[in-house]
């Protein structure tokens, strides 16, 4: 007879000893989603979803990339002005080699960001102490939190998520949208007016308004799919 039991997921995230995807994080300023990763042979094969903030920092870290030693390929996917998808086949490293062979069970996919990780964990039939001290090896553990898995699934959708929906607004409409949301604006009751806002960021009242409501539709179209 089959056993029925719950299992809690941990978010975990980790400052690398020693990562490529995570100085070139911090080092460009850039928002990487790792997708999945396959083993070759000697190597591996990294699928990865990259947002910008400063459009051209794509051409520096694929420079950065190719004058690597331990880089092999790297195919460009997609890109436009602020993201890009990417397949980067890489030698062999051990914490891939963990990953893709469940000792350390990850959910993908996973954030790098200012060169952290974060990771979302399903202990299966191992104790979570256990893997906590294998990620361990691979870096410096500075935040965990127990999740229910439905919490969890939901920060995984967000990493791609965050990815899609900032290359879909301009660099203006995201400011804007970020600010209202920082002062209150999407609250219940609101904390804030549109008029306020815009008396402190400099602009008309309809400009602001203008820029909300395109950044909010652009928002709803990628929800409903219909982007």
């Amino acid at each position: 007879m089959a056993i029925y039991r719950s299992l809690a997921a941990y978010h975990i995230v980790i400052k690398p000893y020693k990562s490529l995807f995570s100085r070139l994080s911090k080092q460009y300023n850039i928002f990487i989603t790792d997708l999945g990763a396959f083993r070759s042979r000697n190597s591996i094969s990294t699928i990865i979803k990259c947002y910008f903030k400063k459009p051209g920092d794509l051409e520096k870290l694929l420079e950065d990339l190719v004058s690597n030693p331990n880089i092999i390929q790297i195919k460009v996917l997609e890109k436009n002005r602020k993201t890009a998808s990417l397949i980067i086949t890489k030698k062999a490293c051990d914490f891939y080699e963990k990953m893709l062979a469940n000792e350390i069970p990850i959910l993908l996919p996973y954030s790098i960001v200012n060169g952290y990780k974060k990771l979302v964990i399903i202990p299966l039939g191992e104790e979570i102490g256990s893997i906590m001290s294998k990620i361990s090896h691979h870096g410096r553990i500075v935040n965990v939190e127990r999740l229910p898995f439905d919490k969890a699934l939901l920060k995984l959708s967000n990493y791609i998520n965050i990815v899609n929906l900032f290359s879909l607004l301009s660099d203006k409409q995201l400011s804007i949208i970020s600010f209202a949301y920082a002062k209150g604006f999407y609250e219940w009751p609101r904390k804030t007016s549109i008029s306020k806002i815009a008396t402190l960021l400099g602009l008309s009242k309809s400009t602001t308004c203008e820029y909300l409501r395109k950044a909010e539709s652009k928002i709803v179209k990628y929800i409903l799919g219909e982007t």
